[in-house]
């Protein structure tokens, strides 16, 4: 809250949330005591690998939180982030590997508040969970928690008994002849409010559930 307001004028802040997902495998396997000592050898790592003054924070036993200036996550480039991601820790003479997914989120750009800021970095890592890539950067496409989405997927089953989807057929051409070879069949959305839809908007969405 305090990077967000400043004290002259407001920061551009970056929030990173990082999910530990085999963390309470290693720990049902290993014992308690073993997964707390693996802990803070990722703790370590994260230390030495955000830039001085980040904000460094456990938000849930295998969640890692961290809030730097957008400035210094700038100096972070994404191999050196999934460099240290997939480099074991060797604890207790065992090498273990710590299979991680990190969601980034910047404000003002994505969020206003510390609040909202958290909830669309938590919602980015989901989605690189989900896509099993080693960091997201937060985009509404893929939030299906935003209000905007939540409201379109709220209306698709009325839309699809009205005939509000259409299907768009985009030519394919052979290079070589010149000639139509097939096409690309495309969903398109035309809604009575907001005009055509981009299928970015609501085909991730509905993918996800039984429609």
């Amino acid at each position: 809250d305090q990077m967000l307001r400043g004290a002259k004028q407001p920061q551009q802040v970056v929030l990173s949330i990082t999910q530990l997902n085999n963390f309470l495998e290693i720990q049902n396997t290993f014992g308690s005591a073993f997964g707390l000592r693996v802990l803070a050898r990722v703790l370590d790592r994260a230390r030495q690998l955000g830039p001085p003054g980040a904000l460094l924070a456990l938000v849930q036993p295998d969640r890692l939180a961290c809030v730097m200036p957008a400035s210094a996550a700038a100096a972070l480039t994404r191999e050196r982030i999934e460099a240290a991601s997939e480099e074991s820790y060797v604890v207790d003479g065992l090498p273990i590997h710590v299979e991680a997914s990190m969601g980034l989120a910047e404000a003002p750009l994505h969020a206003q508040t510390a609040h909202e800021l958290l909830q669309k970095a938590s919602n980015a890592m989901h989605w690189a969970a989900t896509s099993r890539s080693a960091i997201s950067r937060y985009d509404s496409a893929n939030d299906r928690t935003s209000r905007d989405n939540l409201i379109l997927l709220g209306a698709l089953p009325d839309a699809i008994a009205r005939g509000e989807l259409q299907v768009w057929h985009q030519a394919k051409v052979s290079l070589a002849s010149g000639e139509v070879a097939g096409t690309e069949a495309l969903l398109r959305w035309k809604h009575p409010q907001r005009g055509m839809v981009s299928p970015g908007s609501f085909i991730p969405q509905a993918e996800k559930t039984t429609l």
